[in-house]
């Protein structure tokens, strides 16, 4: 099963969340093999792009990397997130049927899971 799929389980909320860059630096590190320590932002960058452009029309992408650089920068309607955080929340609108491949279960080996997590597994058994 694809690894990448941690980070939309992520965004969904299937894991607990405690601080988002150290959080992404494990799903990312059990994606490229990496210890945690020697991943970095562009490298979450990198696998969150990665998993976001096949959901999003060409125009749309060219809208979103401007939007992005807006409010990464501070210039839209005042508000200020991170290109990670505005990645997060199109995966996490993603619908599960759009989805090439199936999402399967969070691991709780790279972070603890949610109370959404655990009840998922639990409804498996």
């Amino acid at each position: 099963m694809n690894e990448k799929r941690h980070l939309f389980l992520y965004a969904k909320g299937w894991y607990e969340k405690t601080d988002t860059l150290t959080d992404l630096k494990k799903i990312v590190g059990k994606i490229a093999l990496l210890d945690p320590e020697y991943v970095t932002e562009r490298d979450i960058l990198h696998f969150l792009f990665v998993c976001t452009e096949p959901y999003l029309s060409k125009d749309f992408q060219n809208r979103a990397v401007q939007f992005m650089t807006d409010v990464s920068t501070g210039y839209h309607l005042g508000l200020k997130m991170t290109p990670i955080e505005i990645a997060l929340g199109v995966l996490s609108m993603t619908s599960c049927e759009e989805l090439e491949d199936e999402l399967g279960d969070p691991d709780p080996k790279i972070l603890p899971l949610s109370n959404g997590g655990k009840k998922r597994l639990a409804n498996k058994k």
